[in-house]
C-alpha cells in the first residue's frame, strides 16, 4: 500500500509538473501572441501611414510635376515672348535710330546748304563791298551811301549772325536732344543686353533646375518603386504575421483544450487519490488490527512455547490442568489467514523456507511437530516456527541450562530401533543459524549448537515413543498432533 501511495504521489507530482510546464508554455504563448498582436498593430499602422505617405507623395509629385511643367511651359513662352519683344524693340530702336540719323543727316545737309548759301552771300557781299569800296574810292560822295550800306551790312550781318546763332542754337539743342536720345537708347540697349544676359542666365538656371527636377522626378520614381517593393514586402510580412497569429491562436486553443483535458484528468486523478487515500486509511486500520492480532498470537505462541518446553522437560510432573490449558491455547492460536499481513510475512519468510527446506530422512510416517514444520507451506503462521524463532533459550542466542532427559517409556531407549539417530553434523551451523533466525558464528557457538542438538534428539526420542494409534494423520496438522500427545499423556495417567 505504501508503494501504491508513493506511486500515486509520484504520478500526481508528474501531472502537476506537466500542468505547471503547460501553464508556463501557455503564458509564454500568450506573451508571444500579445507581442505578435502588438507588432501586427504596429505593422498595420505603419502600412496605413505608408499608404497615406504614398498617396501624399504621389499627389505631391503629380502636383509638382504638373506645376513644374506649367512653369517650364510658361517660362519657355515668356522667354520666347521676351525674345520676340526684345527683337521687336531692337528692330524698332534700329529703325528709330536710323530714321533719326537720317533726319539729322538731312538737317546737317540743310545746314551745310544754308552755310554754303551764307558763304555765297558773304562772298557776294564782300564782292559788293569791294565794289562799293571801289565806288567809294571812286565816288567820295558815296560815303553816306557807304555808311548807309555799312549800316545795312552791319544790320544784315547782325541779322544773319542772329539767324545763324538761332539756327546753331536750334541745331545744337536738336543735336543735344538727339545725343541724349541716343545715349538713352544706348543705355536702354545696354540694359536690354543685360536683361538678355540675365534672361539667358535665368534660362540656363531654369534648364539646370529643370534637369534637377527631372533628376528629382527620376529619384522620386525610383523611391516610389522601392516604396512599392517595401510595401509588397511589408504586405507579405503582414500576411506571414497574420498566418503566424492564426497558427498561434490554433496552438493556443489546442493548449487550452489540452489544459482542460489535463484539468479533467487532474480532477479524476484527485478523486482517485482521495479514494485511494481512503482505501489506504482503511487498509492502515486493518493493518493495525492485524498487527495487534499478530502480537496477541505471538504472545500466545510464546506462552504455549514456555509451557511446551516445561512439558518436554518433565512431562510426568506436569499436571493435567496445565496440559489442558496448553491445548486450549494451541486451539485458540490455530493459524488463520489474515489477509495482507500474512502475505507480507510469507514474503519475508520465503528466504527462511528456502533455507529450512533441507531433505530429511523419513521416520516411518511419524508426524513429529518439527518434521511437520519442515513440510508446512505457511511457515510464517506456524506456531512451532514462531516458537523456534522468538523464544530465547530454545535454539536462540541465550542458551538455557542443559538437562539430560531419560526415556519415560520402558526400554530406556528408542521404541523404533530401526530409525537411525540423526548425527550432530546433519545441519551445518551456518544453515542452522539461518533456520533459527540468528547469526551464529561457527567457532564461537559450536558448543551451544551441540548442546541444542543433543536436547533436540532426546526430545525426538521421547516423542517417538508415542504409540502409533495416537498419531494424527498428516492432514490434521499441528493441532491434531498435539491433541494426540495430550491424549497419550492422559492415557498414561
Amino acid at each position: 500500500m505504501a508503494e501504491e501511495v508513493t506511486s500515486d504521489d509520484k504520478e500526481k507530482s508528474i501531472y502537476l509538473t506537466q500542468i505547471r510546464h503547460l501553464d508556463e508554455q501557455l503564458q509564454k504563448c500568450q506573451l508571444r501572441c500579445d507581442e505578435l498582436e502588438k507588432e501586427n498593430k504596429n505593422f498595420v499602422s505603419l502600412s496605413l501611414a505608408l499608404d497615406e505617405d504614398k498617396k501624399d507623395i504621389m499627389e505631391y509629385l503629380k502636383y509638382t510635376d504638373g506645376e513644374l511643367e506649367k512653369q517650364v511651359d510658361e517660362l519657355t513662352v515668356l522667354l520666347a515672348k521676351q525674345q520676340q519683344v526684345d527683337e521687336d524693340d531692337r528692330q524698332l530702336l534700329k529703325l528709330q535710330h536710323s530714321q533719326e540719323i537720317q533726319k539729322l543727316q538731312e538737317q546737317i545737309e540743310k545746314l551745310h546748304t544754308m552755310k554754303r548759301t551764307l558763304v555765297a552771300t558773304l562772298e557776294e557781299q564782300e564782292e559788293e563791298k569791294e565794289h562799293l569800296v571801289e565806288l567809294v574810292q571812286q565816288l567820295p560822295d558815296m560815303r553816306l551811301e557807304k555808311a548807309k550800306i555799312l549800316e545795312m551790312q552791319n544790320a544784315e550781318k547782325k541779322c544773319v549772325e542772329a539767324k545763324i546763332s538761332e539756327m546753331l542754337h536750334q541745331v545744337r539743342t536738336k543735336t543735344s536732344k538727339e545725343t541724349e536720345k541716343i545715349q538713352k537708347l544706348t543705355k536702354e540697349t545696354l540694359e536690354l543686353l543685360k536683361q538678355k544676359e540675365e534672361l539667358q542666365d535665368r534660362e540656363s538656371e531654369m534648364c539646370h533646375e529643370e534637369d534637377e527636377l527631372r533628376k528629382k522626378l527620376d529619384r522620386v520614381k525610383v523611391e516610389m518603386l522601392t516604396c512599392e517593393k517595401e510595401m509588397e514586402q511589408l504586405n507579405n510580412k503582414y500576411q506571414s504575421l497574420v498566418d503566424d497569429v492564426k497558427n498561434y491562436r490554433i496552438k493556443h486553443e489546442r493548449a487550452l483544450a489540452e489544459e482542460d483535458g489535463l484539468r479533467v484528468c487532474l480532477a479524476s486523478m484527485l478523486e482517485e487519490c482521495r479514494k485511494k487515500s481512503g482505501e489506504a486509511d482503511h487498509l492502515r486500520s486493518e493493518l493495525q488490527d492485524e498487527s495487534s492480532r499478530r502480537k496477541q498470537l505471538e504472545d500466545r505462541v510464546r506462552t504455549a512455547a514456555v509451557t511446551l518446553r516445561r512439558i518436554l522437560m518433565d512431562s510426568e510432573k506436569l499436571p493435567l490442568k496445565k496440559l489442558q490449558r496448553l491445548l486450549e491455547t494451541l486451539e485458540v492460536s490455530e493459524p488463520r489467514e489474515t489477509g495482507p499481513d500474512l502475505g507480507s510475512t510469507e514474503t519475508s519468510s520465503q528466504e527462511e523456507e528456502s533455507l529450512i527446506s533441507v531433505p530429511r530422512p523419513e521416520r516411518h510416517c511419524i508426524h513429529f511437530p518439527l518434521i511437520l514444520f519442515y513440510d508446512t507451506q505457511d511457515l510464517a503462521t506456524d506456531p512451532l516456527f514462531l516458537m523456534a524463532r522468538y523464544i530465547p533459550g530454545d535454539l536462540g542466542l541465550v542458551p538455557r541450562p542443559t538437562r539430560k532427559h531419560k526415556a519415560t517409556f520402558s526400554g530406556g531407549g528408542s521404541v523404533h530401533p530401526h530409525i537411525d539417530r540423526p548425527s550432530t553434523g546433519r545441519c551445518p551451523p551456518k544453515s542452522f543459524s539461518r533456520c533459527t533466525g540468528t547469526s551464529l558464528r561457527p567457532c564461537r557457538h559450536l558448543n551451544l549448537i551441540r548442546s541444542e542438538m543433543e536436547d533436540f534428539h532426546q526430545l525426538t526420542d521421547c516423542l517417538l515413543a508415542v504409540p502409533h494409534g495416537l498419531r494424527a494423520p498428516a492432514e490434521n496438522g499441528m493441532l491434531g498432533t498435539w491433541q494426540s500427545i495430550m491424549r497419550h499423556c492422559r492415557w498414561q495417567q
